[in-house]
C-alpha cells in the first residue's frame, strides 16, 4: 500500500539514495517537514487507509487528500521529481518550491536537495541538539 510513497523507486533503495537516513536528524529537533497552505485553507475529504490513491509523484487530483500547494509531487515522495530543483516541474510549482525555500533560508534552514519539503535548522551549523517545548496552540 506505501508502494505511493517510492513508485518508481525500490524500497531497498531509499536508504542508499538517501532518501530515508540511517539517523534522522528529526529526532535531534532541528529538522522539520513542512509545505505551503494557501489561505484560507480549503477542506479536503478525509484520509482513508484502504483507498487506491495514484502515486505521490502523479497529478495532483489522483493523489490521496491534500489541502497544500502543488508543488509537483506529495509531501514524503521519495522519487527523483521530489529532488528540489527537479527539471520536470511546471513552472508554477517550481515557484512555489522556490518561495518556500527563500522563507526557510531567511530564518536559518537549510533544504535538504533531495526532498522539497525537508529543513534543517543550521544558524550556526553546530550539530547540537535541541529541547524545545512544542505547546498547543491556542486560537
Amino acid at each position: 500500500m506505501l508502494k505511493r510513497f517510492h513508485p518508481n523507486l525500490d524500497k531497498g533503495q531509499l536508504i542508499g539514495l538517501g532518501y530515508i537516513a540511517a539517523e534522522s536528524r528529526h529526532s535531534r529537533g532541528d529538522t522539520v517537514d513542512l509545505t505551503l497552505v494557501a489561505l484560507p485553507a480549503r477542506r479536503v475529504p478525509a484520509f482513508k487507509r484502504n483507498e487506491p490513491y495514484g502515486p505521490c509523484s502523479g497529478p495532483a487530483e489522483a493523489r490521496a487528500p491534500d489541502n497544500s500547494i502543488d508543488m509537483g509531487t506529495s509531501f514524503d515522495c521519495f522519487d527523483p521529481l521530489s529532488h528540489t530543483q527537479a527539471a520536470e516541474l511546471a513552472p508554477e510549482q517550481a515557484r512555489w518550491r522556490r518561495t518556500l525555500i527563500d522563507a526557510m533560508a531567511q530564518q536559518g534552514f537549510h533544504n535538504y536537495h533531495k526532498e522539497w519539503w525537508h529543513f534543517t535548522y543550521m544558524p550556526e551549523r553546530s550539530g547540537r541538539s535541541f529541547d524545545v517545548p512544542i505547546t498547543r496552540r491556542q486560537r
